[in-house]
Protein backbone atom coordinates (compact mmCIF):
# COMPACT_ATOMS: atom_id res chain seq x y z
CA UNK A 1 0.00 0.00 0.00
CA UNK A 2 1.07 3.58 -0.53
CA UNK A 3 2.15 6.02 2.15
CA UNK A 4 -1.08 7.99 1.63
CA UNK A 5 -3.22 4.88 2.05
CA UNK A 6 -1.35 3.94 5.23
CA UNK A 7 -1.94 7.42 6.63
CA UNK A 8 -5.67 7.25 5.85
CA UNK A 9 -5.94 3.89 7.61
CA UNK A 10 -3.96 5.19 10.58
CA UNK A 11 -6.45 8.04 11.12
CA UNK A 12 -9.60 6.14 10.12
CA UNK A 13 -11.03 5.97 13.69
CA UNK A 14 -10.23 9.62 14.37
CA UNK A 15 -12.07 10.77 11.24
CA UNK A 16 -15.41 9.23 12.25
CA UNK A 17 -18.07 11.89 12.81
CA UNK A 18 -19.13 12.27 16.45
CA UNK A 19 -21.34 14.76 18.29
CA UNK A 20 -19.57 18.09 18.63
CA UNK A 21 -19.58 19.00 22.32
CA UNK A 22 -18.52 22.53 21.34
CA UNK A 23 -21.52 23.04 19.02
CA UNK A 24 -23.95 25.82 19.95
CA UNK A 25 -27.45 24.81 18.92
CA UNK A 26 -29.20 27.19 16.59
CA UNK A 27 -25.96 27.85 14.70
CA UNK A 28 -24.48 26.12 11.65
CA UNK A 29 -26.11 22.68 11.38
CA UNK A 30 -23.02 21.18 9.72
CA UNK A 31 -21.06 21.55 12.93
CA UNK A 32 -23.30 19.33 15.05
CA UNK A 33 -21.00 16.45 14.16
CA UNK A 34 -17.28 16.70 13.58
CA UNK A 35 -14.34 14.35 13.14
CA UNK A 36 -13.51 12.64 16.44
CA UNK A 37 -9.98 14.05 16.43
CA UNK A 38 -11.26 17.63 16.96
CA UNK A 39 -13.16 16.64 20.09
CA UNK A 40 -10.34 14.39 21.34
CA UNK A 41 -7.52 16.96 21.19
CA UNK A 42 -9.53 19.91 22.51
CA UNK A 43 -10.15 21.17 26.02
CA UNK A 44 -7.72 20.83 28.92
CA UNK A 45 -4.09 20.10 28.01
CA UNK A 46 -3.15 16.47 28.57
CA UNK A 47 -0.08 14.51 27.38
CA UNK A 48 -2.08 12.02 25.28
CA UNK A 49 -3.89 14.89 23.51
CA UNK A 50 -0.58 16.53 22.69
CA UNK A 51 0.79 13.25 21.29
CA UNK A 52 -2.28 12.73 19.08
CA UNK A 53 -2.27 16.33 17.85
CA UNK A 54 1.48 16.25 17.15
CA UNK A 55 1.19 12.98 15.19
CA UNK A 56 -1.76 14.32 13.18
CA UNK A 57 0.02 17.60 12.42
CA UNK A 58 3.17 15.74 11.33
CA UNK A 59 1.24 13.42 9.01
CA UNK A 60 -0.70 16.33 7.56
CA UNK A 61 2.44 18.39 6.88
CA UNK A 62 4.33 15.47 5.36
CA UNK A 63 1.48 14.89 2.90
CA UNK A 64 1.00 18.54 1.84
CA UNK A 65 1.79 19.34 -1.80
CA UNK A 66 0.98 22.15 -4.18
CA UNK A 67 -2.56 21.84 -5.53
CA UNK A 68 -1.69 22.76 -9.10
CA UNK A 69 0.34 20.36 -11.22
CA UNK A 70 3.89 21.59 -11.73
CA UNK A 71 6.75 20.65 -14.01
CA UNK A 72 9.12 19.31 -11.33
CA UNK A 73 12.11 20.05 -13.56
CA UNK A 74 11.29 23.77 -13.52
CA UNK A 75 9.34 24.40 -10.35
CA UNK A 76 9.62 23.21 -6.76
CA UNK A 77 6.68 20.76 -6.30
CA UNK A 78 6.24 21.37 -2.57
CA UNK A 79 4.70 24.26 -0.68
CA UNK A 80 7.21 26.82 0.50
CA UNK A 81 7.93 26.61 4.25
CA UNK A 82 6.40 30.07 4.87
CA UNK A 83 3.16 29.00 3.15
CA UNK A 84 3.03 25.72 5.01
CA UNK A 85 3.72 27.42 8.34
CA UNK A 86 0.97 29.97 7.66
CA UNK A 87 -1.48 27.15 6.92
CA UNK A 88 -0.53 25.56 10.24
CA UNK A 89 -1.00 28.77 12.22
CA UNK A 90 -4.39 29.26 10.55
CA UNK A 91 -5.42 25.72 11.50
CA UNK A 92 -4.27 26.26 15.10
CA UNK A 93 -6.32 29.47 15.33
CA UNK A 94 -9.40 27.76 13.89
CA UNK A 95 -9.04 24.86 16.33
CA UNK A 96 -8.71 27.33 19.20
CA UNK A 97 -11.77 29.34 18.18
CA UNK A 98 -14.05 26.46 17.22
CA UNK A 99 -12.99 23.60 19.50
CA UNK A 100 -11.31 25.07 22.59
CA UNK A 101 -7.88 23.84 21.43
CA UNK A 102 -5.45 25.14 24.06
CA UNK A 103 -2.06 24.28 22.60
CA UNK A 104 0.25 26.73 20.86
CA UNK A 105 2.92 26.18 18.24
CA UNK A 106 5.61 26.21 20.94
CA UNK A 107 3.97 23.16 22.57
CA UNK A 108 5.04 21.14 19.53
CA UNK A 109 8.79 21.80 19.67
CA UNK A 110 11.87 20.53 21.48
CA UNK A 111 11.00 16.86 21.97
CA UNK A 112 11.78 13.75 19.95
CA UNK A 113 9.37 13.57 17.00
CA UNK A 114 8.01 17.08 17.60
CA UNK A 115 6.35 18.88 14.74
CA UNK A 116 8.95 21.66 14.87
CA UNK A 117 11.87 19.26 14.44
CA UNK A 118 10.12 17.20 11.80
CA UNK A 119 9.27 20.30 9.75
CA UNK A 120 12.83 21.63 9.86
CA UNK A 121 14.14 18.27 8.67
CA UNK A 122 11.35 17.89 6.10
CA UNK A 123 12.00 21.29 4.53
CA UNK A 124 15.73 20.59 4.21
CA UNK A 125 15.13 17.08 2.87
CA UNK A 126 12.67 18.29 0.22
CA UNK A 127 15.12 20.88 -1.08
CA UNK A 128 17.98 18.38 -1.24
CA UNK A 129 15.86 15.77 -3.06
CA UNK A 130 14.60 18.28 -5.59
CA UNK A 131 18.05 19.78 -6.22
CA UNK A 132 19.56 16.30 -6.64
CA UNK A 133 16.99 15.52 -9.36
CA UNK A 134 17.50 18.77 -11.28
CA UNK A 135 20.78 19.57 -13.04
CA UNK A 136 20.00 23.28 -13.39
CA UNK A 137 20.10 23.99 -9.67
CA UNK A 138 22.59 23.69 -6.89
CA UNK A 139 22.06 23.94 -3.17
CA UNK A 140 24.26 25.96 -0.86
CA UNK A 141 22.96 25.66 2.70
CA UNK A 142 19.37 26.80 2.66
CA UNK A 143 19.63 28.62 -0.68
CA UNK A 144 18.95 27.30 -4.17
CA UNK A 145 20.78 28.83 -7.12
CA UNK A 146 20.15 28.49 -10.84
CA UNK A 147 23.37 27.28 -12.47
CA UNK A 148 22.97 28.06 -16.19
Amino acid sequence: STDTTDRKQKWKDMLVLVPNCFHTYGTDEKKEKVARIFVTISGMKEPFKKEIANAAFVDWHVSLRKVKQVDEKKEFPFLQPASQNMMHRTLMARLRDAYDFRYTTSDFTKFNGSLGGVLASLYNQRVKIWVSQNDNFECLGEFIFLSY
